[in-house]
């Protein structure tokens, strides 16, 4: 019996350690526009975007769910809600391309050093 949970468990704890290493600044920059995520190692997160004509962001939460970050903004009190630069879609998915790659949206995203 306790050789058969071994055998369930084992794969469990393997399958769970693929990304460990999240922590970091992941960039994107081109001429007109940037995108910035910085991803903290205890469970929080800061996401910048800018363009030519405006920039905004928030700074939240994100859970690991298989290969995808869930990023979930933090609530900003009434009058930031209408302040340019306010970030009106609170939740984002992040796709974990590799170790140093994430891609948000149509965007890829690359880990500095």
């Amino acid at each position: 019996m306790k050789r058969s949970v071994y055998i369930l468990i084992m794969p469990l704890l393997f399958s769970c350690g693929g990304f460990k290493d999240l922590a970091g600044e992941y960039v994107k920059k081109e001429k007109d526009y940037k995108y910035s995520l910085t991803i903290n190692q205890d469970s929080t997160f800061s996401l910048v975007t800018q363009s030519i004509y405006a920039r905004s962001g928030c700074k939240g939460k994100w859970k690991l769910s298989g290969d995808t970050l869930l990023l979930h903004c933090a609530d900003e009190p009434f009058p930031a809600q209408i302040a340019s630069g306010y970030m009106n879609e609170r939740e984002k998915k992040v796709i974990i391309l590799n170790e140093k790659r994430l891609q948000l949206d149509q965007v890829v995203l690359k880990k500095l050093k």
